[in-house]
């Protein structure tokens, strides 16, 4: 593990000398942006959410992508230009969203800290870090984490408090564990890797978001906003994005998004959403009729573009499908998600009215195909999977049902 990273370092690991860190001039402010290409994985396996990003961060977010293992590793001198120790650390939050509660399923994002390898630490075959510790959401104090919501994590907070362990010899956190300022206060364990040290001397070798291999074949979690403040004042934002080679939307220029992007540059906030309406798509059509599991035929008019993420997606079927509803099934959703493809087009919405009052508040997503094969799938689902259904262009449960009447445009 950590074989590709490891060996870009610059010669050996150097053994730390466990001694108060040197003052330093002024505190740092670092705002780091980490996208699916970027270089700091050892297992990479996220993938872009865009339009979803914890409060305070812009544009977008990262998601597991449900295959396997993802770890990443941020040393203190390419966040701080300087070594950190532990006890330097005043303070450590992150976001993560997920479609369920701790309660119901406890994988999320964790956090592992990696110390530098100590005088007198004992060869081993992972004697590339001196100790390891961890942090888990679902362990935190006062726990509130409502799912399919942004939930923040931090070392000190009213609620979803986390705590701390050390598991360098397998040991894996409890519900009883200490709070970060506790845990720093104490000694490292002694055992067969070497003798314990004061946590709070130990230099900090790389700060780890990561996801655990047990879940990482069904977890699709959301991370965002990993922000470390040192006791100095210093502070590193990490913000986790999709990958920023052009903008696609007007709120992707916002913010000061209008800056981060590396293939296609821009002066200013204006300039950028220039491009993006220069580039935008607009996809319609009206009353498209085509026949889904019987002879039912069913009806869609929908208006929406690309560059404002925004239209709707008006449904209609007739006769009712449900008995005792109403003669003709109605709902319209507000979309705020659109993605395209050549000949096809991704979006989604929540339902805002409908004849069925039970529709309402659920999200509906859709795909559409243009050309001489016009088709269309739709399904109801949560808004999670909407709008990664949206992003990642995967087909919705229901469909494909082709299109017997009307026509779909997707121009730009």
């Amino acid at each position: 593990m950590l074989k590709r990273i490891l060996s870009s370092l610059t010669g050996a690991i150097v053994i730390a000398s466990f001694v108060p860190a040197l003052a330093y001039a002024a505190p740092v402010n670092v705002n780091l942006t980490i996208t699916p290409t970027s270089t700091v994985y050892d297992g990479n396996h996220v993938v872009g959410v865009l339009a979803d990003a914890a409060p305070g961060y812009s544009n977008s977010s990262l998601r597991s992508d449900g295959v396997a293992k993802t770890d990443m590793y941020f040393t203190p001198e390419s966040l701080f230009s300087r070594q950190v120790t532990l006890g330097d650390v005043a303070s450590i939050s992150y976001w993560t969203k997920k479609g369920s509660t701790h309660t119901v399923t406890p994988a999320d994002w964790f956090l592992n800290i990696y110390t530098k390898p100590y005088a007198g630490q004992l060869p081993t075959s992972s004697s590339w870090y001196g100790t390891r510790i961890g942090t888990e959401p679902y362990f935190a104090s006062n726990l509130s984490d409502p799912a399919n919501s942004w939930n923040k994590w931090a070392t000190s907070a009213a609620t979803n408090q986390l705590r701390f362990y050390e598991s360098t010899y397998g040991y894996f956190g409890s519900y009883t564990d200490p709070d970060f300022a506790t845990f720093k206060a104490g000694t490292s364990l002694t055992g067969a890797r070497g003798p314990g040290v004061a946590y709070a001397t130990q230099p900090i070798l790389y700060f780890s978001p990561q996801t655990s291999s047990n879940d990482a074949a069904t977890f699709t979690g959301q991370i965002d906003g990993l922000r470390i403040q040192l006791s100095d004042g210093s502070i590193a934002n990490i913000n986790f994005e999709a990958d920023n080679t052009a903008p696609y939307t007007h709120q992707d220029c916002k913010n000061g998004g209008y800056a981060t992007y590396t293939v296609e540059t821009f002066k200013n906030q204006g300039k950028c959403i220039k491009y993006v309406n220069d580039h935008d798509y607009r996809v319609r059509g009206n009353n498209i009729t085509y026949t889904a599991y019987s002879t039912m035929p069913r009806h869609a008019t929908f208006d929406m573009n690309t560059a404002s993420q925004s239209g709707f997606f008006h449904y209609v079927d007739d006769p009712a499908r449900i008995p005792g509803q109403p003669a003709h099934t109605k709902y319209t959703a507000k979309i705020s998600a659109v993605n395209v493809d050549g000949d096809f087009a991704y979006f989604a919405g929540k339902v805002t009215d409908s004849s069925v009052p039970a529709f309402v508040g659920n999200w509906v997503f859709v795909k559409v195909q243009k050309g001489a094969t016009q088709n269309i799938w739709g399904s109801f689902t949560d808004q999670t999977s909407a709008l990664n259904g949206v992003q990642n262009k995967s087909n919705p449960a229901d469909g494909p049902f082709a299109v017997t009447s009307g026509t779909i445009h997707i121009d730009q």
